[in-house]
Parts: C-alpha cells; sequence; structure tokens
C-alpha cells in the first residue's frame, strides 16, 4: 500500500487561515445585568448596600413612619436603573412629594393593592415620568394634581394591573391616570373626578381597558370614566364594569377614536348625551350589557357621532329626554343593530330604543324590541332616513 504524505503548510500559510478565522468575527457578547428588585419596608433593618434586600423580612430601604414624604422610595430611585422594580412591602406610604421616575423604566410594585396604599394626602400628585409608568398590586388614593393625571402622570405609556384608584383629582383631565397610551388589567376606579375630560383616565392613543376591570362613581364634564383623546382605538374588553359614572357628555366613556366594546357592563351611568358610551368617531359593541342608563338629551345608553354597529347586546331600561331611548345615531353613515334586545327604554321625542337621525341608514336584524316607549314617534325605532328591518319582533 503506497505512502500518504500530510502537506506541510508554511508559516505564511498558516498565518493567512488563522487570520481568516478572526476576520470580520463578530464582537463576543456580554450578558447584561439581570434585573435588581429592590425591597421598601416600614419596619425592619435596611441591607447595608442597597441591592442587597431579599424580601419584606429583609429589605433595601425602611421607612421612617414618622417621614411624610416617604423618601426611601426616591432614595431607591438612585441606584435602580431600567428593567429594575421598586417593591413596596404592605403598609400606607405617605406621598408628601411626587415620585418622579425621570423617564426611566422602572415597575412599582405593591404587595397587594389591598394592603400597599399611596396616600397623596388630598395635596400632592403620587408618580409622574417623563417616560414609561408600569405598577401593579397598588391603591393611590386622595392624589391631587391642578393639572392633569391626580394620581400618575406617564408623558407616553402608563400600563397598570390589579391596582385600584380611589378618590384621586385633577383640574384638568384624568383624576386618576393622564397618560398618551395605556394598557389597564384587573383593576379599579372609584371616586375619581377630573375638572374637565376623563374622570379616571385620560388617554391619546390606542388604549385598552381589559380583564375585571372596575370602574364607579367617577365624574367629568367629558367621560365620567374614561376620554380617550385621538383618532387611534380605545378598547374595552374582558367583563369591564361601568357603573354611576356621570359626565356632562359621556357619562362612561367619551371618544374621539373608534371605540370597540367587547363583553362591557354599564348601568346607572348619566349625562346630557350618551348615558354611557358618546363616541364621536365609529363605535363597534358586542356582547354588552346596558341598564338603567340615562341622557338629559340624547342616545340613555349610547350617542354616536359616526357609524355605529351594535351586536349581541342587550339594553333594558334607558332612558333619554329627548331622542334614543337606547341608541341615538346623529349624521352617522350606517347603524347596525343584529341579535340584540331592547326592553322598556323610553324617550321623551323618538325612538324609544333607536333614534336615527338626518341621512342615517339603519339596518337591524335578527332582534328584539319589547315595552320600549316614545311619548311623541317611534314607541321603538324613529328614523329620518331609510331602515331596513328583518327577522326581529316588536311586542
Amino acid at each position: 500500500m503506497p505512502q500518504v504524505t500530510r502537506p506541510v503548510l508554511s508559516t505564511l500559510t498558516a498565518l493567512v487561515m488563522v487570520g481568516t478565522l478572526f476576520v470580520g468575527a463578530p464582537a463576543p457578547a456580554f450578558a447584561a445585568d439581570p434585573p435588581i428588585i429592590y425591597y421598601i419596608a416600614q419596619s425592619g433593618t435596611a441591607a447595608s448596600t442597597p441591592g442587597d434586600g431579599t424580601s419584606c423580612a429583609a429589605p433595601d430601604y425602611v421607612e421612617d413612619p414618622a417621614g411624610a414624604d416617604h423618601a426611601s422610595i426616591s432614595s431607591a430611585l438612585t441606584p435602580a436603573s431600567n428593567g429594575d422594580t421598586i417593591y413596596l412591602c404592605a403598609g400606607t406610604y405617605d406621598i408628601g412629594t411626587t415620585i418622579d421616575l425621570a423617564g426611566e423604566t422602572i415597575t412599582l410594585q405593591g404587595a397587594a393593592a389591598a394592603t400597599t396604599i399611596l396616600d397623596g394626602g388630598g395635596t400632592t400628585r403620587i408618580l409622574t415620568s417623563s417616560g414609561a409608568i408600569t405598577v401593579s398590586n397598588l391603591t393611590f388614593q386622595d392624589a391631587y394634581a391642578s393639572g392633569s393625571g391626580g394620581a400618575i402622570f406617564a408623558d407616553t405609556t402608563a400600563t397598570v394591573s390589579d391596582s385600584t384608584f380611589t378618590n384621586n383629582t385633577a383640574g384638568n383631565g384624568g383624576g386618576a391616570i393622564r397618560a398618551n397610551t395605556a394598557t389597564v388589567t384587573d383593576s379599579t376606579f372609584t371616586n375619581n373626578d377630573a375638572g374637565f375630560s376623563g374622570g379616571a383616565i385620560w388617554t391619546y392613543g390606542s388604549s385598552t381597558i381589559q380583564g375585571n376591570s372596575v370602574f364607579t362613581g367617577n365624574e367629568a364634564n367629558y367621560g365620567g370614566a374614561i376620554f380617550h383623546y385621538s383618532g387611534e382605538d380605545l378598547t374595552i374588553q374582558g367583563n369591564s364594569v361601568f357603573t354611576g359614572n356621570e359626565a356632562y357628555y359621556g357619562g362612561a366613556i367619551y371618544s374621539w377614536g373608534h371605540t370597540r366594546v367587547t363583553n362591557g357592563t354599564f348601568s346607572n351611568n348619566a349625562s346630557y348625551d350618551g348615558g354611557a358610551i358618546y363616541s364621536q368617531a365609529t363605535a363597534t359593541v358586542s356582547n354588552s350589557t346596558f341598564t338603567n342608563n340615562d341622557a338629559g338629551g340624547y342616545g340613555g345608553a349610547i350617542y354616536a357621532s359616526s357609524t355605529a354597529t351594535v351586536s349581541n347586546s342587550t339594553f333594558t331600561n334607558n332612558d333619554a329626554t329627548y331622542d334614543g331611548g337606547a341608541i341615538y345615531a346623529s349624521s352617522t353613515a350606517t347603524a347596525t343593530v343584529s341579535n340584540s334586545t331592547f326592553t322598556n327604554n323610553t324617550a321623551g321625542n323618538g325612538g324609544g330604543a333607536i333614534r336615527a337621525n338626518t341621512t342615517v341608514t339603519v339596518t337591524v336584524t335578527d332582534s328584539t324590541f319589547t315595552n320600549n316607549a316614545a311619548d311623541y314617534v317611534g314607541g321603538a325605532i324613529y328614523a329620518s332616513s331609510t331602515a331596513t328591518v328583518s327577522n326581529s319582533t316588536f311586542t
């Protein structure tokens, strides 16, 4: 068998090959520092170095119970950086000076909304940021701002979960929260007030209310609970409840964008126009319930200034002093109602259940109308233009 001779590489060739392996190779990647949780407790012994805390029993900071502004929260912001969490252990924190996140993406988290309370004392906004704000498991109460955002002012996005907002006030917009965009999940808003718009929430961009969120007894001139001021979507989904909210326009919601409501419950809300909802743009409502809402003018439950589409929904005992006991469609392209039930709704003038004004085209299918009444015309439906009704019952 012939002998096989392996080629011998010259020193130059070897160097060229080694260089080829490394030239253009990506720089080695280094793992980012993991997020840090800074624990703040109201009793105990603080860690010697912030960041070494491990729990509420072994916190990074301990509040001075005699303090008025709870400086430990602000102190924790000094070492904290983007991605970190400030964890507030159970207790009531009296906020005498607004907590400013200064644009950093830091999460503020409590032990539970029922036990972790931030109190503004009726004089102080609690939380602000030039960037996004994320909070969870906290109660914000008795906060005040002369401008907007009584409890929270976020220059970009507010992400809120499992939290409670009670008795917060803003002189302008957003009694509890003012944010360009907002995502609210499983949270409760009670007795918040804004002097102008959004008794609980003022938002500009695309925003979502979801989970089992509840809005009760909030007030403003526009949007007793929520004011949405843009052409982007406002989405209400996931069993949200609006009860006893009041405004001059939009007892629960006033929106300039496409309002999408799914599985919502609206009861005992009141305003002049739009007892529950006042929509300046398209309103799409499905699988929702409207009960005992009241309008001193038009649209006991819904006032729609543009296209309105309602499906699989129930309207009971809603009232308008003038037109549209349940729904008032004003100057819209179309009003479409399907698979819905209207019972005991009333209007002082026309359209005990539905009033379609001017050039609105109304289409009603597979719906039921029972005991609705109007003092003047159209006990169930009053349409000034074309109305097409099919597979429906009037009793």
